[in-house]
């Protein structure tokens, strides 16, 4: 403990030259060769190019033609031109040889020609890394469709990026699995004009599906549309459900000529996503109601309301009871009531019971709010003097909203802001004006009426970390010591003069009365000011910035802080120093295989539901809250799942749900993602052995918990069961990587 700190009080530059003389060279060579490992292009800058019909060939192509021109310049201009780019040659004719003397023009053309070879020599050479550029990017099965021509065999041995592009280009640019090209271009005229946005689709994410549409119906060599068709195409395919009031206006201010036609794609797009305006929620929340404390007891009106109406429904009772007299003619003379043993009337309408039942509810009327309010300890300590609590016990109180000491044991006692009434079942009542400092801690209420020291357990949890040990203490643990409040009494109870002597920091008796009092102006200076630190008061002092300042000096401020100390606030209020770094991205250990089959169920939990789904190969496991098993919700949240999938350039083609009602309306609404609900009784194993596995981890965790968990918090329990699963390696990946590091390429920080 000793060796721990003596380092620490060691002055910073003293242990960085030891570190540094500690260090061997092999080590600091080691931390450079980590450090340039992770500096790697971003993995998400890139797609991986997909086979099939519904390809991503047009969004491949920008996003490759763009790190190729980064990277390699003039080369990498033949992904758009689709030829190599050949520099222009410096020619003889541009240079003045006759009027030459000194040989200026000819230094200049032969500089010049250097450059062109060095220009040429450079594309030339770096010819095979594009190639291996273009390469990396292609899925498995773009790679076996490209192998599969004759060309191949020779383009990969002379690893040359322009042959292997255009077949590429070949092989990915038609929209069907039918090479011919009236097919091809059908196919392409066929996909743009279906273009929907799905009910569950984000705006941004149609146009992106739009804009790849329409640049694969211009590479077929399909007729030129007009920047307002398209833009008109677009405003087609909007959802009707959330635009169809926008698509409403739009066409009745066309054909009035109130508003002009957008004249192209990002106008019309721009028009759409400012327009749409947020439904309001019609479901209702969960709110939490508090118990206002009343200034005064109205007994006499609640009993004389009480009195009224009783006797306003036994008037009608006994005109009730004197109607069915009337009608069943019963003589009542000989009925006995079994309640008060007289005759004349039944047990249910004996007077005697009435009235006793009038009384107990007048009484509990009169104390129903009266037991809701602050201090139950006074009914306690009234039946509790004998137990000798004293003048500097404080009790912690769990069912107090507002703390109440006695004068002797604060500080710096002032005016309150407002007046408060304090009330309490024990029949004690007194009003307080007065607030004051009550060390370590915070301000509190005073008053010397208040029969016992009361400290609000609320009010401390909002400030400090308080722990409980059953029937034995309460525990705050503060950053210099903990106090302790011991069970005494059926009651928690600390004596305060043992905390209050330990901090204090300085006595006063070594100052003059003047001497404290501009001590109190300059400590209430630092309150004021937003509690800055020393320097900064200092200067507020010195600056004359502050107008109607009283007349303290730099040596008012210190006694101050010597006085009262550093104001608990600065302290909770500064944020500890961290040094911020960005996650470490591995792109080599982020799974390759992008297409994902993904198996969705609902699952419930302590009257919860949830939607969980997994996903193959990756094996990761998704989880999303919903209010009820509607449509409308499943929607949402498997939306939710497809896109937090491809913000990692994951592609789910297919998503394998039960027969229900509301997946079956579910079928057609996610363009481009198969829905494949099954049959009657089928079951998904695997997304239910996967709920099986989150409930029991969910359980193992609830019951391992001190308290019982609230209702509120099953969703922020199953997070982090599903979080768990995650990290841990399955069966089923041949490799020791957990489903969370495949997909973020981010391995799991210990801390």
């Amino acid at each position: 403990m000793t060796d721990k700190n003596t380092t620490q009080e060691k002055h910073p530059k003293e242990q960085q030259g030891q570190q540094c003389q500690q260090r061997k060279p092999w080590q600091k060579n080691q931390q450079k060769q980590y450090r340039n490992d992770f500096k790697k292009k971003d993995p998400e800058e890139i797609p991986v190019l997909k086979y099939g019909p519904a390809n991503n060939f047009s969004k491949f192509k920008e996003a490759i033609s763009k790190s190729a021109l980064k990277n390699y310049g003039q080369l990498g201009k033949l992904i758009k031109l689709g030829k190599y780019y050949v520099p222009e040659e410096p020619l003889s004719t541009d240079y003045d040889f006759i009027n030459d003397p000194l040989g200026v023009n000819k230094a200049a053309y032969l500089e010049d020609m250097k450059e062109y070879r060095k220009e040429i020599m450079k594309m030339r050479n770096e010819r095979p890394k594009l190639y291996a550029l273009i390469l990396q990017y292609l899925s498995d099965e773009s790679l076996e469709e490209i192998k599969w021509s004759d060309k191949f065999e020779k383009i990969d041995e002379e690893t040359d990026p322009l042959n292997l592009w255009l077949l590429v280009e070949e092989t990915h640019k038609v929209t069907s699995i039918s090479k011919v090209e009236a097919v091809t271009k059908l196919a392409a005229r066929s996909t743009y004009a279906t273009m929907r946005q799905g009910p569950y689709e984000s705006i941004i994410t149609y146009k992106e599906r739009f804009t790849v549409a329409l640049k694969a119906y211009d590479d077929q060599g399909n007729p030129k549309l007009e920047d307002r068709d398209i833009a008109m195409d677009f405003f087609r395919g909007l959802d009707n459900a959330r635009y169809a009031t926008f698509k409403t206006e739009i066409m009745n201010g066309l054909t009035s000529k109130a508003i002009e036609q957008p004249d192209s794609l990002n106008a019309m797009y721009l028009l759409a996503n400012q327009w749409l305006k947020t439904t309001t929620k019609t479901n209702l929340g969960y709110a939490t109601t508090f118990t206002t404390t009343l200034d005064y007891q109205e007994k006499s009106h609640r009993r004389g309301k009480n009195k009224k109406d009783k006797n306003k429904r036994n008037n009608d009772d006994k005109k009730t009871t004197s109607d069915k007299s009337e009608k069943s003619k019963t003589d009542m003379s000989e009925i006995e009531c079994y309640a008060c043993g007289e005759n004349g009337h039944y047990a249910n309408k004996c007077p005697k019971r009435q009235n006793k039942e009038e009384e107990q509810e007048e009484e509990r009327s009169a104390h129903l709010t009266w037991n809701a309010n602050t201090f139950t300890t006074y009914q306690v300590l009234n039946a509790s003097h004998k137990n000798g609590f004293g003048p500097f016990d404080v009790l912690i109180d769990n069912q107090a909203n507002v703390s109440v000491m006695h004068p002797n044991l604060l500080r710096d006692v002032r005016d309150a802001d407002e007046k408060i009434n304090i009330n309490g079942v024990g029949g004690h009542q007194f009003s307080v004006t007065k607030t004051g400092f009550l060390d370590p801690l915070f301000r509190v209420y005073t008053s010397e009426d208040t029969h016992a020291n009361i400290l609000s357990l609320s009010e401390v949890e909002d400030k400090f970390l308080v722990t409980y040990v059953p029937q034995d203490s309460f525990i705050i643990h503060l950053p210099e010591t903990d106090i302790v409040f011991r069970r005494k009494a059926g009651m928690y109870v600390a004596d305060w003069r043992q905390y209050k002597h330990v901090y204090a920091t300085a006595s006063t008796a070594i100052y003059t009365k003047a001497e404290e009092v501009r001590a109190k102006i300059a400590y209430d200076l630092l309150r004021t000011s937003g509690y800055p630190s020393i320097g900064e008061a200092v200067h507020l002092i010195q600056d004359g910035n502050i107008t109607g300042m009283p007349t303290i000096t730099v040596d008012d401020l210190r006694r101050a802080y010597d006085i009262y100390g550093t104001p608990p606030e600065y302290v909770r209020g500064k944020m500890t120093k961290r040094k911020v770094s960005r996650a470490i991205v591995d792109q080599n250990i982020i799974m390759e295989e992008k297409r994902q089959v993904l198996s969705a169920d609902v699952m419930h939990i302590d009257g919860k539901i949830f939607l969980l789904t997994t996903c193959e190969p990756l094996q990761l496991t998704l989880q999303c809250p919903i209010n009820n098993e509607s449509q409308n919700q499943l929607g949402l949240a498997l939306q939710g799942h497809l896109d937090f999938l491809r913000s990692r350039n994951f592609i789910p083609t297919i998503v394998y749900t039960d027969p229900a009602k509301a997946f079956r309306g579910l079928v057609t609404f996610f363009p481009g993602v198969t829905i494949d609900v099954g049959g009657a009784g089928d079951h998904l194993a695997k997304v239910d052995a996967k709920i099986r596995r989150v409930k029991e981890l969910y359980r193992s965790v609830k019951h391992s918990l001190p308290w019982k968990l609230p209702s509120i918090m099953v969703k922020d329990l199953v997070a982090y069961a599903v979080s768990r699963i995650n990290i841990r390696r399955t069966t089923a990946i041949n490799q020791n990587v957990c489903p969370k590091v495949l997909f973020t390429g981010m391995k799991v920080n210990y801390k």
